[in-house]
């Protein structure tokens, strides 16, 4: 069996240039160099100005679709880039999904940027205003709903109880497998569904030279749920007193909601050690070593 992340259609640089030429004849003849690979599509620079990403297996399809439709409507609401399509490609006979380009993005992912405890901290009041808003964009009459269900408690704690025997060198896999049990007996979410970002983690913050908050990037899980996905943030990537900085500037929340992100956080870490190591990515396992660290606070 292969791992869940194993490219079905791989895009190699000669297929990603192909595909740009003949669907975008402007950018034909520019350089097209890889830049990352993730569980589900592979980014590509294009000349200095564009960054295409390609699905590379058949469920990232309707999400990359997502991202082209709904992207444009979120991006005038928020208060930091965040990758707007510009180009789109259509799936063919050479290769099945669709596919974007976006303007180029200046800065490292969070888990590449080094970032001490107090850059964290430094961060934590523009990421809580960035959440309050995205949270309180109005929803649309058809919003788009992700496949992966990661409301779903009990199965999101599933996931995490089958990897944890992966990642036992790194945290105590009795203790954090008990919480995990208590806490997908969590209260769902009560309110009305919110747009949330669906996968916000290290990887997905950009940060600029000056070590400020450049951009929000990989939208593939956009959706309308339970703003707590997103709240994980406050856990795997924040510093206690950086929690407290996010809540002033995103405002209070009840302990359920910091309950059910404070699970999706472990899911999240758990899932970035797994793949860190399966795949050799060192700043992906270091960001769930982080994170670890950080819930421990």
């Amino acid at each position: 069996m292969s791992d869940p992340w194993t490219p079905e259609v791989p895009v190699s640089v000669d297929l990603a240039r192909d595909l740009i030429a003949t669907q975008h004849h402007t950018l034909a003849g520019l350089p097209v160099t890889p830049i990352g690979q993730g569980w589900d599509n592979r980014a590509f620079r294009v000349g200095a100005r564009w960054l295409f990403r390609f699905p590379q297996r058949a469920i990232a399809a309707p999400l990359m679709e997502s991202e082209l439709r709904w992207l444009p409507v979120l991006a005038p609401r928020l208060s930091v880039p965040i990758p707007v399509p510009v180009f789109r490609g259509a799936p063919g006979p050479r290769y099945p999904f669709p596919f974007a380009g976006v303007r180029w993005l200046e800065g490292e992912t969070g888990c590449r940027a080094g970032l001490t405890d107090a850059e964290r901290v430094a961060l934590a009041p523009r990421l809580g205003a960035l959440l309050r808003a995205l949270h309180d964009t109005p929803t649309p009459d058809d919003p788009p709903h992700n496949p992966f269900d990661k409301a779903d408690l009990e199965r999101k704690a599933g996931l995490i109880t089958e990897r944890l025997p992966q990642v036992a060198h790194a945290l105590p896999v009795e203790r954090v497998a008990a919480e995990v049990r208590a806490l997908a007996q969590t209260p769902g979410w009560a309110g009305a569904p919110r747009w949330i970002h669906g996968d916000l983690y290290a990887r997905h913050l950009l940060i600029g030279p000056d070590r400020a908050l450049a951009g929000i990037i990989d939208w593939g899980d956009l959706c309308v749920s339970d703003p707590a996905q997103d709240l994980a943030l406050t856990w795997s990537f924040l510093p206690a007193e950086g929690r407290a900085a996010f809540y002033t500037a995103y405002g209070p929340v009840d302990a359920a909601t910091r309950d059910r992100a404070r699970l999706q956080a472990i899911h999240s870490a758990v899932a970035m050690l797994v793949y860190g190591q399966a795949v050799e990515d060192r700043a992906m396992r270091q960001a769930g070593l982080d994170a670890v660290r950080l819930m421990s606070d």
